[in-house]
């Protein structure tokens, strides 16, 4: 296994930009299309569009995957979760996985330093 690592100086106050930080350092999941060997990214897979939320993880889970996020900052806050390609439904579970129940929206609270977890499977 590799891991990359730096440092970021920032004030108390900044903490935003090790987050900043993290973000060049994460792979973001993306959609791939072509040969195993040159493999293309299309688009980003999904993506929370509030910058002191990330993910954590994403792994399959039966007929689709689950998606863990967390809030880094201490700052609640409400993120859109973008999911592509669009056939898939966004569900939020639970802490073990279990209880799913679909979203009204994109839309997700976030308390202080919460962790969620989500699953998305394929409509229809």
């Amino acid at each position: 296994r590799e891991y990359e690592f730096a440092f970021r100086a920032h004030r108390p106050g900044q903490l935003e930009k090790a987050v900043s930080l993290g973000r060049v350092l994460n792979r973001k999941p993306v959609v791939l299309r072509g040969e195993a060997s040159e493999p293309t990214p299309v688009q980003s897979f999904v993506s929370p569009d509030c910058g002191n939320v990330v993910i954590s993880s994403l792994r399959p889970f039966r007929d689709g995957w689950i998606l863990r996020c967390y809030e880094t900052l201490g700052r609640g806050c409400d993120a859109k979760l973008s999911v592509s390609p669009g056939n898939v439904e966004l569900l939020e579970s639970d802490l073990t996985e279990q209880n799913a129940r679909p979203l009204s929206n994109t839309k997700v609270h976030f308390e202080p330093f919460e962790i969620k977890t989500f699953q998305l499977v394929r409509k229809g």
